[in-house]
């Protein structure tokens, strides 16, 4: 099954079947992929996608979008991510298949939600050691 592996804490990465990353730093395909990821749980109006892109461009092109998408899905395939079972798009939309995604965010999420399902001090530190350390730098 392709997933692909994604990294908010600190400059945006993510990591496919090949053994190594993209950083894709303060980029538009960066910034992308971030809202895709933190929105995966819905899909993501392009319209919308573009107001929250270019904010000081109120009527940006959809073809902006559409050319930042065609570059996210090239790093995809970059790193040997077949981009087709993860991005899904229609015209009006695009999300990220969250089954085919593991990302950073959730674990430190579930970590974190874990944690507070404990009374005993020292699994408590165990666990929210582990969410030390998947927070590698700031969010984004």
């Amino acid at each position: 099954m392709t997933s692909l592996q994604v990294r908010l804490f600190g400059s945006p990465e993510f990591r496919g079947t090949e053994a190594h990353s993209k950083q894709l730093g303060g980029k538009t395909v960066g910034r992308l992929l971030a809202l895709l990821c933190i929105h995966a749980d819905r899909d993501m109006d392009r319209r919308r996608l573009t107001e929250m892109l270019w904010p000081h461009e109120p009527h940006a092109p959809l073809n902006r979008l559409a050319v930042s998408l065609y570059h996210l899905k090239q790093m995809m395939r970059s790193t040997g991510v077949d981009p087709g079972p993860i991005l899904i798009t229609t015209r009006s939309s695009i999300r990220l298949n969250p089954a085919r995604l593991q990302l950073d965010l959730g674990e430190f999420l579930n970590v974190i939600s874990r944690a507070r399902n404990f009374f005993n001090d020292t699994a408590t530190t165990e666990i929210y050691t582990q969410a030390v350390d998947l927070y590698r730098a700031q969010f984004l």
